[in-house]
């Protein structure tokens, strides 16, 4: 297989499709290729919309590879696009591997649409905040399958991951691709065992496409990095395992367990299935993988964490306090509350560490301080999100004493959303070519495909030819 010739064969996107257009991309592809594709309906979302698998070809092994798993992250669509029309097209590929592809464009279609006002160029970081939704965790179609493990027990996953197990169980996945991406960073990957093979390609794929190589966010529960930008795929399990041992007594009711589900890692382990977690990030910053020294302290870089967080827990004192008069009980309302809480999480997890730190002078790295910009951007599409809310909540309400102040804090939350555009556009730079975020995506999932078919028994024999 030569991935730099299928590098170079990525198309040149300008963009993401819009829901109903990758529907119609995929009867298409069923129509043009009806021996090779199979489409079908596995499940509606919470608003009614079909989510649909593209099943690609008849190999001894099985693939699930799914897009959308938080909807914001539109990248893994043309993913899914590129690598199922090419393995219809290409037969020796196809044949090389030797899977059955079980495509997911789309795991969450109504978050999807309530993204779409970004998804058309140009992409700015501002029409990204503008016009960007990230659902409550509950709703995650990617954090809520069952689980039952010491004191965390969940059974009550959502449509959207009800049609992701319903493909999952039916398959039973030797390899399986959620299609995530980052925001503001660089690329990372999350694989859910040591697979050495691997590494340096996933080290080396990012500079194919102009993209940088960056360290893992955050700490990783239960293992330690693989290699640099490589690491253990997180689990709700080793959450648990992690608040357990630093002393949590009910980790269950943390704010990162409470309310949902397990991870896609911790329903595959029946499987024994090999994941890959491959993150771009759409405005990729090479600050992010820096690791020269910078010129402020790690002090510096807490406190200034700590500091931005708290324009969030401005915003939450905002919404305590109108949200008694709201009517709407919306998507975008819930992820606004759950965002708030997290974010005030957050910030006393920054105040924990600045109050523990032993060596407060110590020179933080670039890439340490790259994290007050990443937290910058993450408080602004909460404000994004908040004006959106307020949007749909005014909508023919009449007016009156609790309309008008909804309409006043609209505008002061649209204000400092503008101010704050300015200064993160001159301050980020600029969206990344979407042939690359997904170049790279694509050529790291067909490694890894064919690293399972090297390198772990196949069901029904199969035999291994090399990747160049």
């Amino acid at each position: 297989m030569d991935l730099r010739a299928i590098a170079a064969d990525v198309p040149d996107y300008s963009g993401y499709p819009s829901l109903d257009e990758l529907s119609a991309s995929s009867r298409e592809l069923a129509a043009e290729f009806p021996d090779v594709v199979r489409l079908r309906t596995v499940g509606r979302s919470s608003a009614g919309d079909d989510i649909e698998c593209l099943t690609v070809g008849d190999g001894a092994r099985s693939a699930v590879v799914y897009g959308v798993p938080n909807s914001n992250e539109p990248v893994g669509t043309l993913t899914i696009e590129y690598l199922a029309r090419r393995l219809c097209e290409d037969v020796s590929l196809r044949a090389e591997l030797d899977f059955t592809w079980h495509f997911v464009k789309v795991a969450d279609p109504d978050g999807l649409r309530l993204n779409e006002g970004w998804l058309s160029p140009p992409i700015t970081l501002t029409s990204y905040h503008r016009h960007f939704f990230r659902e409550a965790m509950e709703e995650e179609a990617d954090l809520n399958f069952p689980i039952s493990y010491r004191g965390l027990v969940f059974d009550r996953p959502p449509a959207e991951t009800r049609a992701l197990m319903a493909v999952i169980d039916e398959a039973e996945p030797d390899f399986c691709y959620p299609l995530h991406n980052a925001e503001i960073g660089g690329t990372f990957y999350y694989v859910s065992e040591r697979c050495a093979p691997l590494y340096s390609l996933l080290q080396e794929l990012p500079s194919w496409f102009g993209l940088h190589l960056s360290p893992l966010p955050g700490p990783n529960p239960g293992d330690s990095v693989f290699a640099p930008g490589i690491g253990p795929l997180p689990s709700m399990t080793g959450v648990y395992d992690l608040l357990a041992e630093s002393g949590v007594a009910d980790p269950a009711s943390a704010p990162l367990l409470a309310g949902h589900g397990g991870l896609i890692s911790d329903y595959l382990r029946r499987f024994g299935t090999f994941c890959l977690l491959s993150e771009v990030a759409p405005f990729d910053d090479p600050r992010s993988g820096d690791l020269s020294l910078s010129s402020v302290t790690r002090a510096e870089v807490l406190a200034a964490c700590v500091e931005v967080l708290g324009a969030s827990a401005v915003l939450a004192e905002r919404f305590a306090g109108f949200e008694p008069v709201l009517r709407r009980d919306t998507r975008l309302r819930r992820a606004v509350r759950h965002s708030l809480e997290m974010y005030g999480f957050l910030a006393a997890q920054q105040r924990d560490a600045l109050a523990a730190l032993v060596d407060g002078d110590e020179v933080a790295t670039v890439a340490e301080w790259h994290r007050v910009v990443f937290l910058r951007g993450v408080v602004q599409r909460v404000r994004g999100m908040f004006v959106r809310m307020l949007d749909v909540e005014l909508a023919d309400r009449p007016a009156g004493a609790a309309v008008a102040g909804l309409v006043g804090a609209r505008a002061e939350v649209a204000a400092e959303f503008e101010a704050e555009a300015v200064r993160l556009e001159r301050e980020v730079p600029p969206a990344s070519p979407v042939r690359s975020l997904v170049g790279a995506q694509v050529c790291a999932g067909l490694a890894a495909a064919a690293y399972v078919r090297d390198h772990r028994p196949c069901r029904r024999g199969g035999a291994g030819v090399a990747v160049s």
